[in-house]
């Protein structure tokens, strides 16, 4: 072998490649089909079942035989597509029609909701000879684009989360767009579920969906459905999946700077002449719009616009957003969302809440029984004290009577002393069952009304 060596394969994963070659198509080295009869003959193929499916009498030869036998080299093509241009969008406004007032920044005429609103596009923003308000400037800037309004999914099997679109929302008869709380980036209510604005996607198919989302260009986060359609009959279907990433975090978390999105393209000037756009109601007229897979097309505008740069980490679940805000009824430049005001009260959680019932009703019922107790303790204690009194009461009768009889006491004082019992046993007659002897204060049961022996 006139160049002899080894050589090594290595997979085509850049992740894993580092500092190895890019290999794009028109670098791959193919091998060749041989005719044996004349070696002049020969067609390059990828693989030896190419030239059996052909004619048995060729040979494959490999790319490193190819270049040895022959002194050739088969290229599997001959140039690639350039690579794609990157864009990123720009927010229009909404402005008033009778006033030319700036009301507030919108991606849509839709999201121009008042009656005297009408849209102006980011393309005509950037176009100085537009007379346009100063303050809708802003719009132009990524913190104006934030502060796109968009609307929500008002159910709760989407957990009421903010999405730019119906066909984002399970029930898309739930979606209510245009909501004060829901901007292009987050979910300013203060009990949001979720904080930030999600999108759905586009996939392969179902089965990819819930296997989990990988980045791709046929994968790719959606601001609607139509951004999966394909205008070719034999391109491959996709699919689009819905923006709630579920509670198990089976669907893609799918956020501002996660979003591909299509353009306004010229009719003149197609190549050069286009800026990104979230829909056809969007393109100023002379434009038309493409969406994701017709835009990205190597053969066409060969384009990639994103909806929003990279956003800075953020919660993806609970929110403590600020409060409601009214939409502006002058002209205010826009704010970002980390100048808006914040609630700082703690929101207690479900533990907390449940310890501090837990607690309260454990102090209430405590209390209670203790009261009980204590009565209950004084009764017994005043029965105790009751029998031994009247027990003294006998004693002391007895001794009195015996007294009597010796001493010869008057019997008026003896009839007085009589009847002084007689009326401290008529007081204590409920008691004297209990008080009976073999009975203790343990034994002791209060009789009732209803129970009382005659």
């Amino acid at each position: 072998m006139p160049h002899g060596g080894t050589h090594t394969f290595q997979t085509a994963d850049e992740f894993f490649a580092a500092g190895t070659p890019s290999c794009t198509c028109d670098r791959v080295h193919t091998g060749a089909c041989i005719s044996a009869a004349d070696p002049n003959d020969f067609f390059c193929a990828v693989t030896e079942q190419v030239c059996a499916a052909n004619d048995n009498s060729y040979t494959y030869l490999n790319a490193h035989q190819v270049l040895e036998n022959l002194g050739i080299t088969c290229k599997l093509c001959d140039t690639v597509p350039a690579s794609p241009n990157t864009l990123y969008t720009h927010a229009g406004a909404c402005v008033s029609s009778s006033t030319n007032e700036f009301r507030r920044c919108a991606l849509l005429p839709e999201h121009c909701s008042e009656n005297d609103e009408m849209f102006v596009s980011s393309r005509q923003l950037e176009d100085s000879s537009q007379a346009v308000p100063t303050a809708a400037l802003g719009c132009l800037a990524e913190q104006g684009l934030h502060q796109v309004r968009v609307g929500r999914c008002v159910a709760n099997s989407d957990q009421n989360i903010c999405v730019p679109d119906a066909t984002a929302c399970k029930i898309s008869q739930s979606f209510r767009p245009n909501d004060d709380e829901c901007t292009l980036v987050q979910d300013l209510s203060s009990n949001a579920a979720i904080a930030t604005t999600h999108f759905g996607h586009c996939t392969e198919d179902e089965t990819t969906t819930f296997a989990g989302y990988q980045e791709g260009r046929e994968r790719y986060c959606a601001w609607s459905f139509q951004e999966c359609l394909s205008p070719s009959a034999v391109a491959r279907p996709l699919l689009f999946g819905f923006a709630n990433p579920g509670q198990s975090g089976s669907f893609p978390q799918c956020q501002c700077d996660d979003v591909r999105v299509g353009a306004c393209v010229s009719n003149i000037n197609p190549t050069t002449d286009l800026y990104c756009a979230v829909g056809a109601s969007a393109c100023d007229q002379g434009y038309s719009y493409q969406n994701v897979r017709k835009l990205e097309e190597p053969s066409g505008s060969n384009t990639i616009c994103h909806l929003c740069q990279p956003l800075p980490p953020m919660s993806t679940t609970t929110a403590e957003g600020p409060p409601p805000t009214n939409p502006p009824t002058s002209v205010t430049m826009p704010r970002p969302p980390s100048n808006l005001p914040t609630n700082n009260r703690p929101t207690p959680s479900f533990q907390e809440e449940f310890e501090n019932e837990y607690f309260q009703d454990g102090l209430e019922a405590g209390a209670i029984v203790g009261i009980v107790f204590g009565v209950l303790l004084s009764s017994v204690i005043f029965i105790v004290a009751i029998c031994m009194f009247r027990r003294g009461q006998r004693q002391g009768q007895s001794q009195s009577s015996s007294r009597q009889d010796e001493t010869n006491v008057e019997p008026s004082v003896a009839t007085k002393q009589s009847r002084e019992v007689e009326n401290v046993v008529e007081l204590l007659s409920p008691l004297e069952e209990a008080c009976m002897e073999g009975q203790t204060e343990e034994d002791f049961v209060p009789p009732s009304k209803e129970n009382k022996v005659v």
